[in-house]
């Protein structure tokens, strides 16, 4: 008798710490709490992550480059061939024209979206470098000591 319950309290216990631990893990990556527990390595994170982001949306863009390039090659064997775009077929010349242009804007907002990751990369890469190697220590001088003088 006592075996079941003995079970369903420690599996209720097993879950409720794994709650308690998935909680804890998600709120050490929020950067109100992550930023005071470890900087250095949370910023260095930052730059990580930006370079990664900056990645992404490089291979966006070269994947509109290429659906633009393919676009262009349906569009020019279309315009050499026109009975392969002959009526009844889900591909006719309009449509190719409104993907043509569905991809030409997808590839503008690529190239923003590009550009503002890679100067979100910059601008971490700078912080990064601007940053302390170690953090200081020591008080600051006192106003009234002379240059080279030893401190108390």
């Amino acid at each position: 008798m006592t075996r079941p319950r003995f079970c369903n309290s420690a599996l209720k216990w097993i879950v409720f710490t794994f709650v308690i631990w998935v909680a804890v893990r998600g709120a050490q990556r929020t950067p109100e709490i992550a930023s005071r527990l470890d900087p250095g390595k949370f910023y260095d994170a930052l730059v990580g992550d930006s370079a990664n982001a900056a990645i992404m949306k490089e291979r966006h863009v070269d994947f509109s480059n290429e659906t633009l390039r393919a676009l262009d090659l349906r569009r020019t064997e279309a315009a050499s061939n026109p009975e392969s775009l002959a009526g009844g077929l889900l591909i006719s010349r309009e449509s190719l024209d409104r993907a043509r242009e569905r991809e030409t804007a997808r590839w503008y907002r690529e190239n923003v979206n590009s550009e503002q990751a890679r100067f979100n990369l910059e601008r971490q890469q700078i912080l990064a470098a601007s940053k302390p190697a170690e953090p200081i220590l020591c008080q600051p001088a006192q106003s009234g000591s002379a240059a080279g003088e030893a401190r108390p």
